[in-house]
C-alpha cells in the first residue's frame, strides 16, 4: 500500500463499521409456546451408570437406549470388519509372543543339555585317561611284585591245562 492510502483508511472506521449496534442485536422475536415439549437428553454420567441392555426413560417418557447398547451394536454390524481384523491382529501378536517364549525356552533346555554333554564328555576323557595309566604294563607288574609280593613263576612250575 501507498501513503496515499493508508491515509484514507482508518482502522477504527473499518472495525465499527462491521459491527451492529448494540440495540439492534438485542431486538431477538421470542415465541411463546405453551404447549411445547422440552426434550432433554440425558447426560453421559447417566449414560454409562445404567445397567446393561435398559433404556433411559427422559422426563416425557421417551425411552433412549444405553450408549452401551449403542457402542456394541456399532460394533457387530457397521464395524463387524475392522472388529474382526483387530481380534485376528491380537491373536496374531499373542501367537508371535507365544512362540518367541517357547523358542527361548528351547533353546536354554539345548544351552543346558550341550553343557551337561562337556560335562560327561570331561568325566568319560579323564576315566579314559584313568583307565591307560591303571593298566600301564610295567605299573602293573610294579604293584604286583611290590604289595602283592608276585613274582614270575619259573618253566618247570607252568603247569598246562588243555580245554575239550
Amino acid at each position: 500500500m501507498t501513503k496515499k492510502t493508508r491515509k484514507l483508511i482508518k482502522p477504527k472506521q473499518a472495525v465499527t463499521a462491521k459491527r451492529k449496534p448494540r440495540a439492534e442485536a438485542s431486538k431477538k422475536v421470542r415465541v411463546n409456546r405453551p404447549f411445547a415439549r422440552k426434550r432433554t437428553k440425558p447426560s453421559i454420567k447417566e449414560l454409562i451408570t445404567q445397567p446393561f441392555g435398559e433404556r433411559i426413560e427422559t422426563p416425557d417418557h421417551e425411552q433412549i437406549p444405553l450408549l452401551g447398547v449403542h457402542i456394541v451394536r456399532d460394533l457387530f454390524t457397521a464395524g463387524r470388519i475392522p472388529m474382526f481384523l483387530l481380534i485376528i491382529i491380537f491373536f496374531s501378536a499373542m501367537s508371535v509372543v507365544l512362540t518367541t517364549h517357547l523358542t527361548r525356552q528351547a533353546i536354554d533346555h539345548k544351552n543346558q543339555a550341550l553343557t551337561a554333554r562337556e560335562k560327561l564328555d570331561d568325566e568319560w576323557r579323564n576315566l579314559i585317561i584313568e583307565e591307560n595309566s591303571l593298566s600301564e604294563h610295567s605299573r602293573v607288574q610294579k604293584v604286583a611284585v611290590s604289595e602283592l609280593e608276585m613274582t614270575r613263576p619259573d618253566s618247570d612250575k607252568e603247569v598246562l591245562v588243555k580245554l575239550k
